[in-house]
């Protein structure tokens, strides 16, 4: 046992920390999800830009819910039953998963995690959804501990939860070729082993097929998926017609956490670039009711693709917002990511170039 476990034995046994239960976990869990739905029909029934604004605002606070179930697992992460609770905390509350601000030893909830996944866990036959849930927490170390999973757990379904979870996280590893071919290899794997393993709404299939996708249709040096259809004055709107300037195609959402952050960087983005070669294109999901309502308040100063149904942002893959591709002038995807600096340094390369 090393000294950071006799630490967290010694606290557990002194009352320093509390272990925690299934039952109280399920029930903290149950009160976040019922808690969404009510902000979903809330949402769904508000009328007017003020209610809906307010609807929106009252969005339950997932760190809040985060915190509870952190409470909970933090003193039994070396029990296995945490393993069914640990990837809803990361998909919760990335934010708080993090967070290294008064943790033990001052390592992040996410980092004891992984801590004690590796000690305890790697051949546990529960530990596949846990290697999905860190997919999203794209670096090298969440990387290769999903493939000393892969090695290490005699489970097959397993093995293939940890293969696309490499192939997910191997995204932000860039496009060269070696990377593009263990992204490939990876999804071949997972369909082989896991094809019909449940991801919540999900299967590991149908993200392999996803991935499959993205590496054929929506990496970088790629040219961009056709978009067709209306802006929220129903006036057609096509992708194709900005060929000879730069589009920044920008998804993103009013009920979304950082909507206001997104906006915010999307307005000074289109400011520094008014009178050059530069487009900026929303694809939004709301409503044409509420984003016409953003416009007249002068919240939207450009042109929005109404994508109620969802058509866009499935062609694009983009399963949160807000998510931004920059594309260069002849419609090549050059950049995928956060509005923020790295897309304005990318805008700034291109019309370098252009110049």
């Amino acid at each position: 046992m090393n000294y950071q476990s006799i630490i967290a034995v010694f606290l557990l046994a002194t009352g320093g920390l509390t272990a925690g239960t299934a039952q109280v976990a399920t029930q903290i869990r149950q009160e976040y999800e019922a808690a969404m739905r009510g902000w979903a029909m809330r949402l769904q029934t508000a009328v007017g830009p003020e209610a809906r604004e307010a609807a929106a605002k009252s969005r339950p606070d997932a760190e809040e819910y985060g915190h509870r179930m952190w409470t909970e697992l933090s003193g039994s992460l070396r029990s296995e039953w945490t393993l069914e609770f640990t990837p809803w905390l990361l998909e919760v509350a990335p934010g708080l998963m993090l967070d290294t601000r008064g943790g033990a030893l001052k390592r992040s909830p996410l980092q004891e995690i992984m801590r004690e996944v590796e000690q305890m866990h790697l051949k546990s036959p529960k530990v596949g959804r846990f290697c999905i849930a860190m997919a999203a927490y794209e670096d090298p170390v969440s990387l290769a501990l999903v493939e000393k999973i892969e090695k290490e757990n005699p489970d097959e379904k397993v093995q293939g939860q940890a293969a696309i979870a490499q192939a997910i996280l191997l995204r932000s590893m860039g496009d060269g070729r070696e990377v593009m071919l263990k992204r490939k290899e990876a999804v071949r794997r997972a369909i082989k082993l896991s094809w019909d393993v449940k991801v919540g709404d999900t299967t590991v299939g149908e993200l392999a097929m996803d991935e499959s996708y993205i590496v054929k249709k929506l990496i970088v040096g790629r040219e961009a998926p056709k978009v067709s259809g209306k802006d929220i004055a129903g006036v057609p709107l096509e992708l194709k017609s900005f060929r000879g300037k730069i589009v920044v195609l920008a998804f993103w959402h009013s009920g979304s956490p950082d909507a206001q952050q997104a906006i915010d960087l999307l307005t000074k983005l289109r400011t520094q670039n008014l009178g050059r070669p530069v487009e900026l294109l929303g694809v939004s999901r709301d409503s044409n009711e509420t984003l016409r309502e953003l416009k007249a308040k002068g919240v939207l100063p450009w042109r929005n693709f109404a994508d109620a149904d969802g058509k866009v942002s499935e062609d694009y893959r983009v399963r949160q917002v807000p998510q931004v591709y920059v594309l260069d002038e002849k419609g090549i995807i050059r950049f995928i990511g956060k509005p923020g600096s790295f897309v304005e340094l990318a805008v700034e390369d291109l019309v370098a170039t252009m110049e």
